[in-house]
């Protein structure tokens, strides 16, 4: 499987990136490290015509609303070039909690609950299977508050391993 990451240099990126190397996957991450910043329009068009010679696209790297406009685009994009393929965002579980906060509103509920949205609106073209990932706390060691980001990443693994036809459009994991 050919994959192409955002944010692949550090935390759940570099976990994924591990694990996809150890599976024999051609993983390449793309990075504000290697030169790429999804905040700007132009970098994100650069990733999008990269992400063509790939089978799956993980949506990792996070600046504001700039990973929901990537996946817009990119969608749009692999729409338009009749390409299909598996666009795996990953968001946060504050995506699904946020109404509940007692505390003042913040731009990253925000940001998540907008990839999340439009994730789910773009899962139903059934050409692109795209999927929305909730995670809970992540760190590099398992614990009683926070999984690890190995665990994450096989995850990820598994929605990447669901043959043609099967669509797992949301899932959300955290420690209860």
């Amino acid at each position: 499987m050919k994959v192409l990451i955002t944010g692949g240099n550090a935390g759940l990126g570099l976990a994924v990136m591990q694990l996809g190397e150890t599976l024999g996957w051609k993983i390449r991450s793309e990075s504000r490290q290697t030169g790429l910043d999804i905040s700007s329009r132009a970098d994100r068009q650069c990733l999008i015509e990269r992400s063509l010679g790939f089978d799956a696209f993980i949506n990792n790297a996070h600046h504001e609303f700039a990973q929901t406009e990537l996946l817009f685009e990119l969608h749009s994009h692999w729409l338009d070039m009749n390409k299909s393929g598996t666009i795996v965002n990953i968001s946060s579980r504050a995506a699904k909690q946020f109404l509940a906060r007692t505390k003042p509103a913040r731009l990253y509920d925000h940001s998540k609950v907008s990839l999340s949205s439009l994730s789910q609106q773009l899962a139903m073209d059934s050409r692109i299977r795209t999927t929305c990932l909730h995670f809970g706390k992540l760190a590099e060691a398992e614990s009683l508050e926070a999984l690890s980001f190995s665990y994450a990443a096989q995850a990820i693994v598994w929605v990447l391993s669901q043959p043609q036809g099967v669509l797992v459009s949301e899932m959300t994991i955290q420690r209860l």
